[in-house]
């Protein structure tokens, strides 16, 4: 299921077919995907009117879509599909910048940061983590397995440490 600017769904199906369909719609959302959000409540909403009772849903997010409507949500689902959570961070939102003094420019404006202290640098990284931390933070309270990998990283330990069903929470 895509959010945001692209509202799409796979067919689930298992193996090799499952996964190789669910990583080519993630090519193809990707390629799609614009500047359009929408809150983590609605699009989990619609996952739990796609997922079948004792389905597994894996949430793929930033997080800055999470929204205080969410928690709510978040536990609608976790009652009809067993839920899980890969959050993808920036190296941005991970570690402090490099000391310096950046030009930031979006489609909206542009912008000066002075990053020369460790204290700017901290809070420019806490700025771009709030996301992040707001789903991690969600996961915990609604008792959601997640993982958190930066998006230069291979996810397939994330993913399998999510999906062994020896670490299973209960």
């Amino acid at each position: 299921l895509a959010f945001g600017a692209v509202r799409d769904a796979v067919t689930p199906h298992g193996g090799v077919r499952g996964a190789l369909g669910a990583l080519g719609a993630l090519a193809r959302w990707d390629a799609r995907a614009g500047g359009e959000s929408e809150p983590l409540a609605d699009a989990l909403q619609r996952a739990r009117r796609l997922a079948l009772p004792g389905n597994r849903v894996l949430l793929l997010s930033d997080g800055t879509c999470t929204d205080a409507a969410a928690r709510a949500a978040m536990i609608r689902l976790k009652r009809r599909a067993e839920v899980l959570v890969l959050i993808i961070a920036d190296a941005l939102e991970l570690d402090l910048p490099p000391a310096g003094s950046y030009t930031l420019q979006t489609a909206q404006a542009r912008m000066h940061a002075d990053l020369l202290t460790p204290a700017a640098r901290a809070r420019f990284r806490d700025a771009l983590a709030a996301g992040h931390r707001a789903l991690a933070e969600l996961c915990d309270q609604t008792g959601v397995r997640w993982r958190r990998i930066g998006n230069g990283e291979d996810p397939s330990g994330a993913l399998s440490d999510l999906l062994d069903p020896r670490r299973r929470s209960a």
